[in-house]
C-alpha cells in the first residue's frame, strides 16, 4: 500500500510540475490551438470545464491530434472533446493515445475515417455515437473495454475488423443499432468462441472470417444472417450448436485442410444445415471429416480436389439434393460417404477405390448409373441396397462373395453379372429387385443364400454352376417369371420354400445329393408340370407341391413313391417310382 501511494504522489508531482491536473492548458501547433489538461501519464487532448473541446468548435475536415502536447506525450481523448463537431470528415489519433473518453466524438456526423491506435485500451460510453458517415472500425489488439454505445448509431458502418474480443459480446451490443447494415467483419486469431448470438440480426453481413483458432459456434450464431452467401470453417473447430446457423442463408461452405486419415474433430459441423448449396474441400486436402456435411437436404454440390484419399463416414449421408459428385482418381475409400442421397443420378469413380465399404450407397434412391474406373476387390454388405433407380453398374468385380443385402431392393437393375471368383450369393443380396431379368452366376458359386432372390419377379431363368451345393430358404421365392430353373450336380441342400410363387416354372429337376425336399420348395408354382427328384431324397414336406395345380408327373425314388406326401399332388398327377435315372429318361 505504501509503495502504491508513493507512486501515486509522484504521478500527481509530475503532474503538478506540468499544471494542476485539472487545469485547462492551452498550445498552438501548426497553426491549431489546443485546449489539454495534465494527466499523470502526459496530456488529455480536451478541457474539463464548461466547453470540454480540444479545439474550435467550426473546425472541419481532417484534423490530426498531436502526438505531443508541451513536449510531453498525448494519451487520451477527453470527454466530449470533438462532440458535435459536425464538420470534421477524418480524425488521425497518435499511437501514443491509450483511451478515448465518453461522447468523445459523439455526433460528428460527418466523420468518415478514422484510424484507432494499436495502444489504444479504452473507448468510453457513446464515444462515437451517431457517427453515421463513419463506414469502417478496426478495434485494436490492446482494446479491453468498450464503453456502452460507443458505437451507437454508426449506422454507414460496412466493414468491422477485431484485433481483439470481449468474451461473450454480441456484434449488437459493440454497434448498437447499427449491425445491421455491417457487411464484412474480420475477427481476431486466438479468438475460441463464436458466442450465442453473436452476429444475430446482421441483415447485411456478406464475409466473416473466422480465425483457425475458433473451437466452438453458440447457438443462433448466424441467425437472421440473410445475405452471408460463403463461410470458411476454422481448422479447429470442435463444436457448433445444432440452431448456430439457423436463419442463416449460406450457399457456400468452405472447409480447411484436412490431412489426417480417421480424423473425426469437426464431425456434425453442419449437420443437418438448411441452407449450404455448395461444399468445397481446397487444395491439400486428404480426407473429408465424417458427418461433414450430414443430412444437409439443400447441398447440392461437391468440390473436391486431387490428392483426396478417402471420404469419411456418412459425410453426405442424407444430403437429397445433390446431383452430381466428381471424385478424384486419387480417392481410394469411400467409407458410406453418400448413404440416402436420393438425387443423386450419376456418379464417377476414379481407378483409386479399390473397395466400397458396408452401406457405401445405400438408399441412393435416385442413382441410376455408377462407373468404377478401378477393378473392385472388396464389396461390404448393403453396399447398394435401396438404390431403387440404379440400372447399370459398369465396373470389374473381382469379389469372392456378393454380400448380405449388397443390392436389396434395386428396383430398376435388369442384368448381373457374378464374378468368375465369388462362391457365394449371400441372403437378401438381390431381395426385391423386380427389374432383375437375367443373372450370369458365374463357375464357383456354391451356395445362394435365404432370400437370395426373392421377389425378383423378371428374373426368367436360374443356371447354377456344376459346384453349388446350397439353395437356402426362400432363395428364388416370388420370382414369377422364372421358367428354367438349372441346379448343380453336388447340391445337398434345398431349403423352405426356395421355388415359392414361381408360378411360370414348368419342370425341376433334384439333383442326387438334397435329402431333403422342405415344406414349401415348389408351393404355388402353378404352372409346374413335372418333376425330378434324385435318388438321395428321404423324405417330402407335406406342403411341398401345395398349389402346383398343373403338376401331371413326379419322378421320384421307388421308396417314396407310395408314401403320404403324395396326397398334395393335384387330381390325375402320375407319381413314377423306381430308378430315377431311368424314368428321367423316358
Amino acid at each position: 500500500m505504501k509503495n502504491l501511494l508513493c507512486a501515486a504522489l509522484l504521478g500527481l508531482a509530475a503532474a503538478a510540475a506540468r499544471g494542476a491536473v485539472s487545469w485547462d492548458e492551452h498550445e498552438t501547433i501548426d497553426g491549431v490551438r489546443w485546449t489539454a489538461r495534465a494527466t499523470e501519464s502526459g496530456y488529455s487532448v480536451g478541457s474539463d470545464r464548461g466547453d470540454r473541446r480540444a479545439l474550435d468548435w467550426a473546425a472541419s475536415g481532417t484534423v490530426v491530434i498531436p502526438a505531443q502536447f508541451k513536449g510531453w506525450p498525448v494519451t487520451a481523448v477527453g470527454d466530449a472533446a470533438f462532440e458535435e463537431m459536425s464538420e470534421l470528415t477524418e480524425i488521425v489519433i497518435p499511437g501514443s493515445v491509450e483511451t478515448i473518453g465518453e461522447a468523445a466524438f459523439a455526433g460528428c456526423v460527418k466523420l468518415e475515417k478514422v484510424v484507432l491506435p494499436e495502444k489504444l485500451k479504452q473507448i468510453g460510453a457513446d464515444a462515437f455515437e451517431g457517427c453515421r458517415s463513419l463506414r469502417m472500425v478496426v478495434l485494436p489488439a490492446n482494446l479491453a473495454v468498450v464503453g456502452e454505445g460507443a458505437f451507437a448509431g454508426c449506422t454507414g458502418i460496412r466493414e468491422a475488423v477485431f484485433r481483439s474480443w470481449t468474451p461473450g459480446q454480441s456484434l449488437e451490443a459493440v454497434f448498437p443499432g447499427a449491425a445491421a447494415g455491417i457487411e464484412r467483419i474480420t475477427l481476431p486469431e486466438g479468438m475460441k468462441t463464436i458466442p450465442a448470438g453473436m452476429f444475430r440480426g446482421c441483415l447485411a453481413l456478406e464475409d466473416v472470417r473466422l480465425p483457425d483458432s475458433v473451437e466452438a459456434i453458440g447457438a443462433d450464431a448466424f441467425d437472421g444472417c440473410g445475405r452471408l452467401t460463403e463461410l470458411r470453417l476454422p481448422a479447429k473447430l470442435q463444436r457448433v450448436d445444432p440452431a448456430a446457423f439457423r436463419g442463416a442463408s449460406v450457399e457456400t461452405v468452405v472447409f480447411p485442410v484436412h490431412t489426417l486419415h480417421g480424423y473425426r474433430v469437426g464431425c456434425h459441423w453442419l449437420s443437418g444445415c438448411t441452407g449450404p448449396k455448395r461444399a468445397v474441400f481446397p487444395e491439400g486436402t486428404l480426407t473429408v471429416p465424417c458427418e461433414a456435411m450430414r443430412g444437409c437436404s439443400t447441398l447440392e454440390s461437391v468440390e473436391l480436389p486431387e490428392g483426396l484419399e478417402s471420404i469419411g463416414a456418412w459425410a453426405f449421408e442424407g444430403c437429397v439434393a445433390l446431383r452430381e459428385v466428381r471424385l478424384p482418381e486419387s480417392v481410394t475409400n469411400l467409407w458410406g460417404a453418400f448413404g440416402g442421397c436420393t438425387n443423386l443420378a450419376e456418379l464417377h469413380v476414379g481407378r483409386g477405390v479399390g473397395k466400397l465399404e458396408r452401406k457405401a450407397f445405400q438408399n441412393h434412391a435416385g442413382l441410376k448409373e455408377i462407373r468404377f474406373d478401378g477393378v473392385i476387390r472388396g464389396l461390404g454388405w448393403s453396399a447398394f441396397e435401396g438404390c431403387e433407380g440404379l440400372t447399370n453398374i459398369a465396373w470389374t468385380l473381382s469379389v469372392d462373395a456378393i454380400p448380405w443385402r449388397a443390392f436389396k431392393g434395386c428396383r430398376n437393375l435388369r442384368s448381373f453379372e457374378v464374378p468368375d471368383g465369388a462362391k457365394e450369393v449371400a441372403a437378401e443380396a438381390f431381395e426385391g429387385c423386380a427389374s432383375l431379368e437375367s443373372v450370369d452366376f458365374g463357375v464357383a458359386v456354391e451356395a445362394i443364400g435365404a432370400k437370395a432372390f426373392e421377389g425378383c419377379e423378371s428374373l426368367e431363368a436360374a443356371h447354377l454352376p456344376p459346384g453349388t451345393k446350397r439353395v437356402d430358404d426362400r432363395a428364388f421365392a416370388g420370382c414369377a417369371a422364372m421358367r428354367e430353373v438349372e441346379l448343380g450336380d453336388p447340391l445337398d441342400h434345398l431349403g423352405r420354400s426356395a421355388f415359392e410363387g414361381c408360378a411360370n416354372l414348368w419342370e425341376v429337376r433334384v439333383p442326387d445329393g438334397v435329402q431333403t425336399l422342405e415344406s414349401g420348395t415348389f408351393k404355388g408354382c402353378a404352372s409346374l408340370e413335372r418333376v425330378v427328384l434324385g435318388p438321395s431324397v428321404t423324405y417330402v414336406g407335406r406342403a411341398a407341391f401345395k398349389g402346383c395345380v398343373n403338376l401331371k408327373e413326379v419322378v421320384a425314388p421307388a421308396w417314396l413313391a407310395g408314401r403320404g406326401w403324395t396326397r398334395q399332388l393335384p387330381k390325375g398327377c402320375r407319381v413314377v417310382g423306381g430308378p430315377v435315372a431311368e424314368a428321367a429318361r423316358e
